[in-house]
């Protein structure tokens, strides 16, 4: 559980409006809830959602600070798409207008390899086992769980290293257009 919450720094600590906020305060209630009455097939598909949250917010900053590139990136889609991803208002909104594992391919803007992208967009496939009915239960002990949630946080950690420049750039132009030119 303790790498689990590690997951809770790279998320926003702030948000663009509650509802967000809640969303996510409602996410890791659901995880701990599960994980500590092992209940955790449901604890995974929380803590999912917590890491696809995770994701959106990288693609989101990835579009904040370097939206020509960004542009780019929608080659293939259709029109409609291309205008609804940019013209966005919320990371969460990302999955309204893209299948859910098409959100990873923005994450070759920060240098990420095809078999990068390809590892971080496996926990989809996974998840969507988990999430029909299949007749089997993926996660019956805390050993198995605690595995898959070591295997994401790497991933977190691999797209957080590569997210780095866009968080540099993000500061930067914070900081230039914050600045008080008369002191």
């Amino acid at each position: 559980m303790d790498e689990a919450m590690e997951l809770e720094d790279y998320l926003p600590q702030s948000f663009a409006n509650a509802s967000e906020q809640a969303y996510l305060e409602f996410l890791w209630s659901a995880f701990q809830t599960n994980y500590e009455t092992e209940r955790y097939e449901f604890a995974s598909l929380a803590f999912h959602l917590l890491y696809m949250s995770f994701v959106s917010f990288s693609v989101w900053q990835i579009r904040l600070a370097r939206p020509e590139q960004f542009a780019m990136a929608m080659v293939g889609f259709r029109s409609e798409e291309e205008g609804s991803l940019k013209d966005c208002e919320s990371p969460f909104k990302f999955y309204d207008r893209l299948k859910e594992s098409q959100i990873f391919r923005f994450l070759k803007l920060i240098g990420c390899s095809n078999q990068q992208v390809g590892e971080f967009a496996k926990f989809v496939k996974r998840r969507n086992k988990i999430a029909h009915p299949t007749g089997t239960v993926f996660f019956n002990d805390r050993a198995a769980i605690n595995a898959e949630i070591a295997e994401m946080m790497k991933e977190v950690r691999n797209i957080e290293v590569h997210m780095q420049p866009v968080i540099v750039e993000l500061y930067r132009r914070f900081l230039s257009e914050s600045a008080d030119v008369e002191v």
